[in-house]
């Protein structure tokens, strides 16, 4: 049995909804195993430079609500077959989060001042990676979130990447 890796990106830095519900969420699948190897946050920032305390979560039922745009599942081997996960997608609106059974990692990481960037200093890029023990999701109720463990002060813009295997 052949397995096929993927990975899915947001297609722009994106606005995370505001407080502590989940801004990213990757769903099992119906038909396959899905073994998540890295997930990377990258490029953080809000009005005032400040440290994010980042979540990843594990629930037994998904989010629901807000406003979820779907991430593109590419294959990594152009001859692989179309991905099963499911609600691979990041939120610019709170959702309802799904049922957590608990947190898996925390990152602490520096968000910059939306003006920083003229300064110079390169965006902050955080990268989970699962390559030992990758994150395995059975089923379409199981999935993986990212949340912030308290509510930024101000929004937060960033983008997420996430590969994982079938």
């Amino acid at each position: 049995m052949a397995i096929n890796t993927y990975k899915a990106s947001a297609a722009a830095v994106f606005a995370a909804p505001a407080g502590t519900t989940p801004f990213f969420n990757i769903q099992g699948s119906a038909t396959k195993t899905v073994r998540v190897r890295a997930i990377t946050i990258s490029g953080p920032t809000l009005t005032a430079v400040a440290y994010l305390h980042v979540l990843l979560t594990k629930h037994s039922a998904a989010a629901t609500g807000g406003t979820p745009v779907a991430l593109t599942a590419v294959p990594i081997d152009a001859n692989g077959a179309a991905a099963t996960a499911s609600a691979v997608q990041v939120f610019t609106a709170a959702p309802t989060a799904g049922t957590e059974i608990g947190a898996l990692d925390a990152v602490r990481i520096l968000g910059q001042a939306t003006t920083a960037a003229a300064a110079g200093r390169p965006p902050e890029r955080v990268e989970l990676r699962f390559d030992a023990n990758p994150l395995i999701l059975r089923g379409t109720a199981q999935g993986l979130c990212l949340r912030f463990s308290a509510a930024p002060g101000s929004a937060v813009t960033l983008s997420v990447a996430v590969e994982w295997e079938e």
